[in-house]
């Protein structure tokens, strides 16, 4: 059962059973069910129609107007908002994951290789075109891709992160805030790039750091010994003089 705006989702939901989950965009929804069909509904505009009409889906992913549904055999079926990557999927299968900022998709296949599309300046364009990627993270305007050993290639929008990531290997997990991104290296230093008022600069630049956590504006890096360095905008939680503790 759906409820709220009619012209964004709010009416006209399946009335059959056998669905197990549901996506949306920002103004429709696509549900997945077990024989793998989807059925979508809401603003024609942003995913509301055009959902593939066979079978075998695994899969939905979504940026705020566009679906792309990845199948068994690894191809790609995508709808809605050709500005943000409801058309210009690629035709090709063995993709193994999709990942999305919030206009483009960008599609990872078994031999690391990726095909973005959707809007050219929000990461739809400018993919690497060589192999062995493992992962892709995204800001809102951006993709960065970590490779098996470790190096980063970013693309999209600069003022999100797309351009000016470390050129030097050794990077294990990336993280994200909605406008920069902060790599993290086997021996817990950190490099950030992407806004500077939003997390890109400003990162730690000692050793020995775990895990780094996100808000929409800043980062917070936790260390072995359990301290705490934040950097990005201080009033979404870059700095932690106003923290508190129990």
């Amino acid at each position: 059962m759906a409820w709220g705006a009619s012209d964004k989702g709010g009416t006209g939901a399946p009335s059959d059973n056998g669905y197990t989950k549901i996506y949306s965009t920002v103004g429709a929804f696509a549900t997945l069910k077990a024989d793998g069909s989807i059925t979508a509904w809401g603003n024609s505009d942003w995913g509301g129609t055009g959902a593939p009409s066979d079978n075998g889906y695994t899969k939905i992913y979504s940026t705020v107007g566009a679906f792309a549904a990845l199948k068994a055999d690894g191809s790609i079926t995508a709808w809605g908002s050709s500005n943000n990557g409801g058309t210009g999927a690629p035709s090709d299968n063995g993709y193994t994951k999709i990942y999305s900022t919030g206009y483009a998709f960008a599609a990872l296949k078994a031999d690391g290789s990726i095909t973005a599309w959707g809007a050219s300046g929000s990461g739809g364009s400018g993919a690497p075109s060589d192999n062995g990627y493992t992962k892709i993270y995204s800001t809102e305007f951006a993709f960065a891709a970590l490779k098996a050993d470790g190096s980063i290639k970013a693309w999209g929008a600069s003022s999100s992160g797309g351009t000016d990531a470390p050129s030097d290997n050794g990077y294990t997990k990336i993280y994200s805030t909605g406008y920069a991104f902060a790599a993290l290296k086997a021996d817990g230093s950190i490099t950030a790039w992407g806004n500077s008022d939003w997390g890109g600069t400003g990162a730690p630049s000692g050793k020995g750091y775990t895990k780094i956590y996100s808000t929409g504006y800043a980062f917070a890096a936790l260390k072995a010994d359990g301290s705490i360095t934040a950097w990005g905008d201080s009033d979404s939680g870059g700095t932690t003089s106003n923290a508190t503790s129990d």
